[in-house]
């Protein structure tokens, strides 16, 4: 072989080497971008259920959770609060008076001790005062 030969042997070898690297890295990437969505979305779908009961039943509006020893904690604060209508009123006094209120809930669910945001969301809750 001769030392042009040697070169673009070299040349090759390098680029492949390169680019071998490169789709390892995005793979790695890429896996890691998965498992932190598949977490956020397992979250997602075990807190909403917790988070809403807690909202309607009780007047807890701030708590933990706890997923894969990952501790979360996650906060509600009311955004609105109004009485639904149940009647159109015709100038009569004829609508009827709700003893119901629909709040409308800012939730937000962080890490704990860092306060990263992880995710938030609005919810509507039917609630008797």
């Amino acid at each position: 072989m001769t030392l042009v030969e040697v070169l673009i042997a070299g040349i090759i070898l390098f680029i492949a080497i390169s680019a071998i690297s490169m789709v390892a890295r995005t793979k790695i990437l890429n896996e890691q971008r998965l498992a932190r969505a598949v977490e956020h979305a397992y979250l997602t779908e075990f807190s909403h259920g917790r988070i809403k009961y807690y909202l309607t039943h009780t007047d807890i509006r701030e708590g933990n959770i706890r997923i894969a020893n990952t501790q979360y904690q996650w906060r509600a604060l009311a955004k609105n609060a109004s009485p639904p209508m149940i009647g159109l009123d015709n100038g009569e006094g004829m609508a009827g008076a709700s003893l119901h209120l629909l709040t409308l809930y800012n939730v937000i669910v962080s890490h704990v001790g860092t306060n990263k945001k992880v995710y938030g969301y609005t919810e509507l809750v039917w609630t008797m005062p």
